[in-house]
């Protein structure tokens, strides 16, 4: 009497194991990097739109376009609070035109520095900022109305950077920069202003003084 065969051999069944094994070894980097792709761009996305939107307040509700912001206003918007997909995210904001690590230092010094506490001096909207050695820098107010000669691209905030991997909020020493244009670009620490040396130093400073 021939008989019926039922089931896999022990064999049979380890081979089965390991071809699903090597076929999830493939793809799950795949899907794992998509996974975080997704994750990346929802958070990017959302600081876009939460800038776009944190502008638009400044410029229409928060103060009289004509009316220079105060220190306070300055030292709030630099460490602020953004929750994304990806969780909670420090992020800063600039309320003036800077585009570089000289106008971000005077900046600084002028603005966000807490231990600085003498009245901001400004010519019509535009402040005159001072860095710690005194040299000078005339900062545009962002938004419209600036003039011909201040036209390109600036950084209008980016996520908190610090040199630290505890500090950061995105898992990863660098930072997404939001542009006067609209776009968001990653920049790794230390490539070039804003995710430049000074600005981190400053930042975990401003950071540790909280």
């Amino acid at each position: 009497m021939r008989r019926t065969r039922q089931g896999f051999s022990l064999i049979e069944l380890l081979v089965c194991i390991a071809i699903i094994g090597i076929l999830m070894g493939m793809f799950m980097p795949a899907f794992s990097k998509a996974i975080q792709k997704a994750k990346s761009v929802a958070g990017v996305e959302a600081m876009r739109q939460d800038f776009i939107g944190e502008a638009a307040d400044n410029a229409n509700f928060s103060r009289s376009f004509f009316e220079p912001p105060l220190r306070e206003q300055c030292r709030e918007a630099f460490y602020q609070e953004l929750n994304t997909s990806q969780g909670p995210r420090l992020y800063t904001e600039l309320l003036y035109v800077v585009r570089n690590e000289d106008q971000f230092r005077a900046y600084w010094h002028t603005l966000i520095d807490p231990d600085v506490e003498d009245d901001p001096e400004y010519q019509g909207r535009f402040l005159i900022a001072y860095d710690e050695d005194g040299s000078k820098s005339i900062l545009p107010p962002r938004g419209k109305g600036l003039n011909a000669s201040d036209d390109g691209l600036y950084p209008i905030g980016w996520e908190f950077l610090s040199t630290s991997l505890a500090d950061m909020t995105s898992g990863n020493i660098g930072t997404n920069v939001l542009w006067s244009d609209g776009h968001v670009e990653y920049i790794p620490y230390g490539a070039r202003y804003p995710s430049c040396r000074t600005v981190a130093e400053l930042s975990k400073r401003f950071l540790d003084g909280q």
